[in-house]
């Protein structure tokens, strides 16, 4: 049978001419896939006689070389070393502070608290000069779990409240890495750096963790439970939140984050609040695809699905992230107003986020209040993206600063400056980053709901 094409009126063509065709067009194919296949051995052979911290540096360049957002001297970073390139051992680093290189354990470890999973005991330290304070309690952890709080001292460690030493972090540290996950130990604390302490018994473990908290005139809630999607009472309600007014504080755009947010707004409505504050301070900021969820439910003027950010890559080429779909209405009205609180260890995503509300007019300058925090009153200003690299051949991995964030509306990008009260945000006074009494953010409500 001779095979035709009549498209476009062609002559039709012999079936033994087609068949020496296709079989030249095959040889090409081969040849093209021989030659991809010997280059790609003679590679691996390459790489492979290498040393493996050769391996790696090499790798690492290459990744600097095509994804890194500045420009880097050719001489000069075919001549650097990974001490060099971050600023490891003393060296002046060539890349920026958002750049890190992971192990393949280090990476592993990494991805695994992105994606919510902890493992520890989930207290963070801040150095105060009266001592050691609990900076944050991670939700659902064994720490939040024993009943410590962020803003105690903590005052001593031991196997007992009989056997104790004086707590001290690198101390701690070698004490605790010697527990083995489930083994209990004490930690004593108290509200005061002199005071006598409370014995708070403690454990490592592996934990899922819940990032947002909920609290009104009356109740407060948590997420708990082995996946962290357990709603459960919690004991810290602020009683001087007007009746209509709801708090809402999420910590980091990561792991359950978004579903854990629209939990939390299903409360809102469920205890028939209209008025919210949200409450970003500390938040480091997380991963793009959780702040795009998260914002599709804060941005008022936005429909349908619409951009989050813009981010701009070195060669020019721009990227939108969008919101899956707007759902500000599933929860508020255009009489809802809500109150941003904000620090100077506010970046990244949580500055992305307030850009997106500003930017849709959900809130406006003066709807932000910045922690005043000695003269300091602002946001960090972290107006960059960074993207993590996996070596498929090693499991390693390098972060490194990709893009600039714009916002989506105005185009603005507040790197190296973030939200001040120049803009019309609202400076406060406030003691430090754990606002100590709540004194700030009852300032912020005080002004805003009256």
């Amino acid at each position: 049978m001779t095979e035709r094409d009549t498209a476009g009126g062609g002559t039709p063509q012999p079936a033994q001419k087609k068949h020496r065709t296709a079989l030249r067009v095959l040889a090409v194919l081969l040849a093209v896939l021989f030659a991809a296949l010997a280059g790609t051995g003679g590679y691996l052979i390459w790489y492979y006689t290498l040393d493996p911290a050769v391996r790696t540096l090499e790798w690492v360049k290459g990744m600097v070389r095509e994804h890194y957002y500045w420009a880097i001297d050719e001489e000069t970073l075919e001549g650097a070393t990974l001490d060099r390139l971050f600023g490891w051992n003393g060296e002046e680093a060539l890349l920026d502070q958002y750049s890190d290189y992971y192990t393949a354990e280090e990476l592993q470890a990494r991805e695994n608290s992105q994606a919510g999973s902890q493992s520890g005991i989930g207290i963070s330290f801040l150095l105060s000069p009266d001592g050691v304070q609990v900076y944050r309690v991670a939700g659902n952890s064994p720490a939040e779990e024993s009943g410590l709080a962020a803003g105690m001292y903590l005052l001593a460690y031991g196997m007992s409240a009989a056997e104790t030493e004086p707590f001290e972090l690198n101390g701690f540290d070698a004490f605790l890495s010697k527990r083995a996950d489930g083994e209990e130990f004490v930690l004593l604390a108290d509200d005061e750096p002199s005071g006598e302490g409370e014995v708070y018994t403690v454990r490592k473990a592996a934990y899922r963790q819940n990032y947002v908290f909920y609290a009104d005139s009356e109740y407060a809630y948590r997420f708990t439970g082995e996946r962290a999607d357990q709603l459960t009472r919690a004991a810290t309600n602020f009683d001087f939140l007007p009746d209509d007014v709801a708090y809402i504080r999420l910590d980091s755009f990561t792991g359950d984050a978004a579903e854990q947010f629209e939990g939390m707004l299903e409360v809102f409505e469920e205890r028939g609040r209209t008025g919210l504050v949200l409450d970003l301070r500390n938040n480091g900021g997380g991963r793009v695809d959780i702040l795009t969820e998260i914002a599709a439910f804060l941005c008022k003027d936005a429909a349908g699905s619409f951009p989050v950010l813009t981010v701009e890559y070195k060669d020019g080429k721009e990227e939108i992230y969008r919101a899956p779909k707007s759902a500000y209405s599933d929860y508020f009205t255009d009489q809802t107003e809500i109150a941003v609180l904000a620090n100077c260890n506010t970046a990244s995503a949580s500055e992305a986020l307030a850009g997106a509300m500003l930017d849709y007019g959900t809130i406006g300058y003066e709807d932000v209040y910045l922690a005043e925090i000695g003269s300091v009153a602002r946001t960090y200003g972290k107006g960059i993206m960074q993207t993590t690299y996996t070596n498929i051949l090693t499991g390693e991995g390098v972060k490194l600063t990709t893009a600039v964030i714009r916002w989506p509306v105005s185009g603005n990008c507040i790197h190296g400056r973030g939200i001040l009260p120049a803009d019309g945000a609202v400076a406060l006074p406030c003691d430090g980053y754990l606002d100590g009494g709540n004194a700030m953010f009852r300032a912020a409500v005080a002004a805003h709901f009256g």
